[in-house]
């Protein structure tokens, strides 16, 4: 019937047993049920009964959702850190295993990490649904993370980075107040403006930099200038882009931002393709005629 057709889609072969001495492989299946994590008894006995757990891969252990397997395993001196087996099962966003989680990582906080780079990966990936389980088995928003470049974040950055308005408030940063500024410095994307507002309304602080200026004022004109020049590599003028970071500079600078000490040279390469029609109607400081006509020169 129906049920059996999703088991037999959601089965997951573990892969036990070895070629070795001409023995013919085992393979053990793992399968999900739409409501619960099922393991069959003979599975189990393998196990119990001494099939060595290198023949499995751990990770996909993890990913079959089974609490007693996974225990049972970890009681089989299965390692939970090398390899990463719990980020791979958390980023598959199983429902049924964030609970499972949870009560792991509360008896050993060696996983942390593991939860804390998923969360970062749901935050990269715009994910409000992953974003929010994630942070609810234990992940923490403000971690700071190296990626294999030697840069480091935050998820709570990093959700500011092109993503939307649910993503961010997902995350929930009023929880986190010292985080608010270096947030609010590196929103960019098409909800901009909508982000920038609501952690404002947080009380982000505008004027973030030593010398009283504003690193947000300094990304959204980067960003304005890199979409509006078209000889940039990969390049993709937008015109619309363009206009909704303006409108995010004038709210910022409406709010009290100040200008970073920027030369008249600079705002020329930032925005020398910009028509001196639209850099002119703009509400900013620095939008003079002169300015807009040596840009469009």
């Amino acid at each position: 019937g129906k049920l059996q057709r999703q088991r037999a889609r959601c089965e997951d072969s573990i892969g036990f047993g070895s070629s070795e001495n001409g023995f013919r492989p085992i393979t053990v299946k793992i399968w999900v049920a739409p409501t619960a994590g099922l393991i069959s008894q003979s599975d189990r006995l393998l196990v119990e009964r001494g099939e060595p757990i290198e023949n499995a891969r751990f990770a996909d252990v993890c990913c079959s959702d089974s609490r007693e397997m996974i225990q049972l395993f970890l009681d089989r001196g299965a390692d939970p850190i090398d390899g990463d087996p719990f980020y791979e099962a958390l980023i598959a966003n199983h429902r049924q295993f964030y609970g499972v989680f949870k009560d792991l990582l509360a008896r050993d906080p060696r996983m942390q990490a593991q939860a804390d780079r998923a969360l970062l990966y749901f935050a990269n990936e715009h994910n409000p649904r992953g974003i929010s389980m994630a942070a609810w088995a234990g992940a923490k928003p403000d971690a700071e993370i190296t990626d294999e470049h030697g840069d480091t974040t935050t998820p709570l950055e990093a959700v500011t980075h092109y993503g939307d308005l649910g993503c961010v408030k997902a995350i929930q940063p009023a929880k986190y107040p010292s985080m608010l500024g270096k947030m609010l410095a590196g929103v960019r994307g098409d909800h901009a403006e909508a982000i920038t507002k609501y952690l404002r309304s947080l009380g982000a602080p505008i004027n973030d930099r030593e010398d009283g200026t504003s690193s947000a004022v300094e990304t959204a004109l980067w960003e304005a200038g890199w979409h509006a020049d078209p000889t940039l590599p990969f390049a993709r003028p937008s015109a619309v882009t363009v206009d909704k970071y303006i409108a995010q500079l004038e709210l910022l600078l409406a709010d009290g931002a100040k200008f970073p000490p920027t030369t008249e040279r600079d705002l020329r390469r930032h925005l020398r393709y910009l028509s001196a029609a639209r850099w002119c109607e703009s509400s900013l400081p620095c939008a003079k005629p002169t300015h807009a006509a040596k840009s469009s020169s």
